[in-house]
């Protein structure tokens, strides 16, 4: 088993929380944080499972009608919000560009038999003990889309908002985010930004190409759940190449001086994608957060092994235990490698 690099005191704020998952083998531990930020930390973690098993077309988006008789005890069911600017191709979306932004809302329920993380999509015939399936979806608008995102009976004033990495499906990510959604809990709808990515091992360079040309799409999403009444934190998550998009977001606010969007965000990157010298001219550019940017890497990812990756062979990887020391610095960044 994999031993943990620890930091240094000074660099820590936080008690550690740890987490088995399925296909890394061994304990990850992260910061342990407000729930809302933990939640959707679990969320990041889990999403590096979606190539362990097979993977879903765009039929897995259709809604399913199941016999009343046969709806599950024990199972629930999460919404979820999706922002993309995919192309929108027959029930899903393609991994062309698109002009502007689509808004979704699914219904999924989540069975209460399940091994782990493994995700079983619903087939031919639907099993709702054991399958996850959509159960309702629909197009928003624009300020549908706001309104859903920031209100509600169990709405705390915090939006969190994840994009997925490289080598990821629309429906994946969605399916992936309802999973964790429903395991942690998460009190409202957590958004799933979906930038159009290759979904194949091959479109390394085309995914890059396509993080670059999401980053004003992504920003107006800040940008809107920013400014909606009652919104007091956004949890802005990136994992691997979305990471990369989180970061070049968040720099285009600093560069316009959106000092209030900036001031509500709370970064957290999982196994970033990011060559280490430009994360620190991004963060050179962004300076210092209100709320510090949260890293949680792995020296062990199995991207960082592939040779479709030797582009990205400087990246900063590590397994970090965070502990919680006497200190009364707070860091700006967490950069191991």
């Amino acid at each position: 088993m994999a031993q943990p690099v620890r930091l240094p005191p000074d660099r820590l704020n936080h008690p550690a929380i740890c987490l088995r998952i399925a296909c890394f083998e061994r304990p990850i531990c992260m910061t342990s944080a407000p729930p809302a930020i933990r939640s959707l930390a679990i969320l990041i973690l889990t999403l590096s499972l979606a190539g362990c098993g097979s993977r879903p077309d765009a039929a897995v988006l259709d809604p399913v009608a199941v016999n009343s008789k046969v709806e599950p005890e024990g199972g629930k069911q999460v919404s979820i919000l999706a922002a993309t600017n995919r192309q929108p191709q027959k029930q899903g979306y393609a991994a062309t560009w698109a002009d502007g932004l689509s808004y979704q809302q699914y219904d999924i329920s989540i069975p209460p038999k399940r091994d782990g993380a493994v995700i079983r999509y619903p087939t031919a015939h639907p099993d709702p003990q054991s399958q996850f399936m959509v159960r309702s979806r629909r197009a928003l608008t624009t300020a549908q889309f706001v309104a859903a995102a920031t209100s509600g009976p169990n709405f705390d004033g915090t939006v969190g908002i994840f994009v997925h990495g490289f080598n990821y499906s629309y429906q994946e990510a969605l399916y992936r985010a309802a999973q964790v959604a429903a395991d942690a809990d998460t009190p409202t709808a957590p958004i799933m930004f979906s930038w159009p990515s290759q979904a194949a091992i091959s479109g390394y360079v085309a995914d890059k190409d396509a993080v670059l040309y999401s980053r004003t799409e992504l920003q107006n999403v800040i940008d809107m759940v920013s400014k909606a009444r009652g919104v007091k934190r956004v949890v802005l998550f990136g994992h691997s190449m979305g990471a990369f998009l989180v970061m070049e977001a968040v720099r285009q606010l600093k560069l316009e001086q959106r000092t209030n969007e900036l001031d509500k965000l709370a970064i957290i990157l999982a196994a970033p994608d990011i060559d280490v010298d430009v994360f620190r001219s991004q963060l050179a550019d962004i300076g210092r957060m209100k709320t510090p940017v949260t890293l949680l890497v792995s020296k062990t990812d199995r991207a960082c092994r592939s040779p479709a990756f030797s582009a990205a062979s400087g990246r900063a990887s590590a397994v970090l235990t965070y502990r919680r020391r006497r200190s009364r610095r707070s860091p700006r960044r967490i950069i191991c490698g």
